[in-house]
C-alpha cells in the first residue's frame, strides 16, 4: 500500500489494532472497517491508515491527518485511497479471506432483504429496504471488481 510515496504492508497487527479502535458494542471492527471504506467513510479511513503506519511505530493522530492531507485535498485522489486501500487489504493473505467472508456475508444479506421486501406490506419500508439492496449490490459488485484485478 503506497501513501505519498510511502510503502506500507498490511500485518496481522494491523488487525488486531482494527478491532480495538474500531469494535462496537454490535459490530465487530472488520465488518466496520470494510463498510466504512465501501461508503467511502473519511474518519474510517484516517483510523484505518493510523493502525496501518503505527504497526512499525507510535503515530499521532495529527501525523496521519498531515500524510493524508494532499489526498484530501485532491478529489480524484481521495477516492483512489479508499480502492488502494481495498486493494491492498484483498492482496494481503489473511486480509484477502477475511475480506472474502465478507463479501459472502453481503450476499447473505442481499437475499435476506430481497425475501423481506417481496414480503412487505408498508410502502415506505418497502422503499427503504430496496435502497438497501441497491446499496449492497453495489459494494458487491464493488469489491468483485477489486478482487478480479488481483
Amino acid at each position: 500500500m503506497n501513501i505519498n510515496g510511502k510503502d506500507y504492508n498490511f500485518k496481522f497487527l494491523f488487525i488486531k489494532k482494527i478491532k480495538k479502535e474500531l469494535t462496537t458494542d454490535n459490530t465487530p471492527g472488520f465488518q466496520v472497517l470494510m463498510q466504512g471504506l465501501l461508503t467511502r467513510d473519511v474518519e474510517i479511513i484516517v483510523k484505518a491508515v493510523k493502525a496501518l503506519i503505527s504497526q512499525d511505530k507510535a503515530v499521532s493522530d495529527t501525523e496521519v491527518l498531515n500524510e493524508l492531507a494532499p489526498v484530501f485535498e485532491n478529489d480524484g485522489k481521495t477516492d483512489k485511497l479508499f480502492d488502494d486501500f481495498l486493494s491492498g487489504m484483498i492482496q494481503s493473505g489473511f486480509l484477502r479471506q477475511m475480506t472474502i467472508t465478507f463479501k459472502k456475508n453481503l450476499i447473505k444479506e442481499l437475499e435476506m432483504y430481497k425475501n423481506v421486501s417481496q414480503n412487505m406490506n408498508d410502502k415506505m419500508e418497502q422503499q427503504a429496504i430496496e435502497e438497501n439492496i441497491k446499496l449492497q449490490q453495489q459494494h458487491i459488485s464493488h469489491l468483485d471488481k477489486l478482487m478480479t484485478r488481483h
